[in-house]
């Protein structure tokens, strides 16, 4: 059985579409749909209930980010698979197929691309060779509870997923990148935050990642792209003069 955890927040424009792409899979057969609404102020859940009445809906009781809501949806999850899929995604019909047959692996992640067929992810060999952005992906549900790896909350958004993907690596899960295997991400759907916002968490995930994994191999760090020091605090004193220093940072 396949449980598909859908977190979303305010995505009345793309949430119909990524759910119809689901049910439009080739090869579907058991699987259930977990919707995960991070406190939307849209239409996006009386959308899902009134075209997609057998989809399980779970409310966030406030905004707690993506961590959380993809935590509870894997708490919530009765599949062996879970495929994780944010709701500006739009997987294409054989998708699941493709991905499903490296399931001797723990984490199997397809090609991203734009509606414009631009590449998303990966961009690159080193982004190829494991996953660090949970967009969409499949993942063995046991792996995920044997070694008791779930997104960590204090991250609240952004960077949150490179953390799990960096413990994921540590555990030595398998990771398998599947180029022909395809999903779409919809061109304009990025929840905004206001640039001092999006400065103090991507500034605060990044030192609270630099501690958390001080002492992880130097191969892994490299692996992931694991910022400097030096960059964070080069960040941090160009914020007292620019708000445009969280582009320093290059999170994505």
């Amino acid at each position: 059985m396949t449980s598909f955890v859908i977190p979303t927040y305010d995505r009345e424009d793309t949430i119909i579409r990524c759910l119809n792409s689901i049910y439009s899979l080739n090869g579907l057969k058991k699987f259930e749909i977990i919707v995960v609404d991070d406190a939307s102020g849209d239409n996006t859940i009386s959308l899902v209930k009134k075209n997609f009445p057998k989809a399980k809906i779970i409310k966030n009781d406030y905004n707690r980010g993506p961590a959380y809501s993809r935590n509870i949806g894997i708490k919530n999850a009765k599949g062996n698979y879970i495929f994780f899929v944010d709701s500006d995604v739009f997987l294409t019909k054989n998708v699941l197929k493709k991905l499903i047959k490296y399931k001797d692996y723990d984490i199997i992640f397809p090609k991203i691309i734009f509606e414009d067929k631009t590449v998303m992810y990966p961009s690159n060999k080193n982004e190829e060779t494991y996953l660090k952005a949970s967009t969409v992906f499949l993942m063995n549900k046991e792996s995920i509870i044997k070694n008791n790896i779930f997104f960590d909350e204090l991250y609240y958004m952004v960077e949150e997923d490179t953390d799990f993907f960096i413990r994921c690596k540590l555990k030595g899960l398998k990771c398998k990148y599947v180029d022909d295997a395809i999903a779409i991400h919809a061109t304009k759907s990025e929840v905004s935050l206001m640039p001092e916002r999006k400065y103090y968490l991507t500034t605060k995930n990044y030192i609270y990642a630099f501690i958390k994994f001080l002492n992880i191999p130097k191969d892994v760090k490299r692996l992931f792209n694991f910022p400097k020091f030096s960059l964070i605090i080069k960040a941090f004193i160009m914020a007292l003069f620019k708000k445009q220093a969280i582009l320093i940072l290059d999170p994505y």
